[in-house]
């Protein structure tokens, strides 16, 4: 009795080691090559998504001088009906009252934005976008999430039309992305994404890291 009880000691001892062991050793990590990442990447909607500034359709609306510079570049690009129909007093001085229609090609642009407020008179006009330059893994995938992985993504912002028209005019907040810029993206991998790739990468969050060099 005293051999077998240390026959079965034994044997649960060793289940226990082999059982920290693999708990250890943790979840198999799959994932995808960087090179079909950074293409699905390019590919995504979230990369393709432009920086944008936000105006509203009126019969009759006041706009302060950079929205106003916006809503220049707006009507000279055929993305907006543009008519002053008088005028209106805000801070002691007369100023311009517009009439604002959107066209077909405004509706266009602005779906690129995606929607700026839940009002349906807001329209996006686009003013700068992502351009690729080069990208790498940060690190091995999350072992508690291994289909998620990082990567560090270095492109350029670069002005539209309306952005061009505008950048030496916007300024602050307002003012229009440009030059080199960093990001930190998180991909996922695997085949039951619905967002996925071709080459089965999905895009799930794009964080700009380091602030736009902005060119004079």
């Amino acid at each position: 009795m005293v051999v077998l009880s240390l026959a079965i000691a034994s044997g649960a001892c060793s289940r226990d080691a082999g059982s920290t062991e693999s708990g250890s050793a943790g979840p198999a990590l799959s994932t995808g090559t960087d090179k079909g990442a950074m293409a699905d990447l390019q590919a995504s909607a979230d990369w393709l998504k432009p920086r944008c500034r936000w105006l509203e359709t009126s019969a009759h609306m006041l706009f302060y001088a950079q929205d106003t510079a916006v809503l220049m570049a707006a009507r000279d690009l055929g993305y907006a009906d543009v008519v002053q129909v008088g005028t209106g007093n805000r801070t002691g001085t007369p100023e311009p009252a517009w009439s604002v229609a959107l066209t077909d090609a405004g509706r266009a642009e602005s779906a690129k934005c995606g929607p700026g407020s839940f009002r349906s008179v807001t329209f996006g006009v686009p003013v700068s976008t992502r351009r690729y330059l080069s990208g790498k893994r940060t690190g091995a995938p999350d072992r508690y999430n291994p289909n998620r992985t990082m990567f560090e993504v270095d492109f350029e912002w670069t002005p539209t039309a309306a952005g061009n028209q505008v950048k030496y005019v916007l300024t602050s907040h307002m003012a229009v992305e440009q030059g080199l810029a960093t990001a930190r993206v998180a991909m996922l991998y695997g085949d039951r994404l619905a967002n996925r790739g071709v080459n089965g990468w999905a895009v799930e969050a794009i964080h700009d890291s380091r602030f736009t060099a902005r060119r004079p």
